[in-house]
């Protein structure tokens, strides 16, 4: 996904306003178009206006998310899917280990 930054959900905060971010978490709580969704002690509500007729959201699920940080904190969605069955470890160590290479290419 072209511009899309790959980051942990505690990442997200520390993104700047208007970043495409891919992050997973868990459904928290889901109330309106709103998802609450945590990983560890960090949350982030991510709003679904933009795709809410195309999915099912279930709670204590675990979600792969695109969307842009909004000046406001929230994350609006473009993209959700389940990610049922994914190994977490391996995927935290993958996405550790991506963006400790991103930042020796990049060291800005």
């Amino acid at each position: 996904m072209d511009g899309t930054r790959l980051v942990s959900l505690e990442q997200i905060e520390n993104c700047p306003v208007g970043q495409k971010v891919r992050f997973l978490g868990y459904v928290h709580s889901y109330v309106n178009g709103i998802l609450c969704l945590q990983d560890g002690s960090s949350m982030v509500e991510c709003d679904l206006a933009a795709v809410l007729g195309h999915v099912k959201i279930q709670i204590r699920e675990w979600l792969d998310i695109v969307g842009r940080k909004c000046s406001d904190g929230k994350v609006d969605v473009l993209l959700v899917r389940s990610v049922v069955g994914m190994d977490l470890p391996k995927y935290r160590k993958a996405l550790q280990w991506r963006q400790e290479l991103a930042s020796e290419w990049n060291p800005f």
